[in-house]
């Protein structure tokens, strides 16, 4: 029980927190170039700015975050960050 709470608060106590950033999404499709990603809310954005190199390799079911200043991060790939811009709401 000890050891479970250890590495719980380890893992909050190293997870890197982003202001302006929203939690609880995740990718539900995407495009095999990474240029369109629709998250679990329906919701679909255009990665920008050569993003695609990175977010073509992302999955399906990887969680990301989405930050105020137009800043996607996939906290599944090591918190790989592109530019998006929103195309339409869910």
């Amino acid at each position: 029980m000890i050891r479970k709470f250890l590495w719980i608060a380890a893992v909050f106590l190293v997870a890197p927190a982003y202001a302006g950033c929203e939690s609880g999404h995740w990718i539900q499709t995407k495009n095999d170039d990474g240029t369109l990603i629709t998250l679990e809310d329906g919701s679909v954005w255009r990665v920008i700015d050569g993003g695609q190199v990175d977010s073509k390799l992302w999955l399906e079911v990887d969680d990301v975050l989405l930050c105020d200043d137009g800043t996607m991060i996939n906290t599944s790939e090591q918190n790989e960050q592109v530019s998006v811009e929103l195309l339409s709401r869910g």
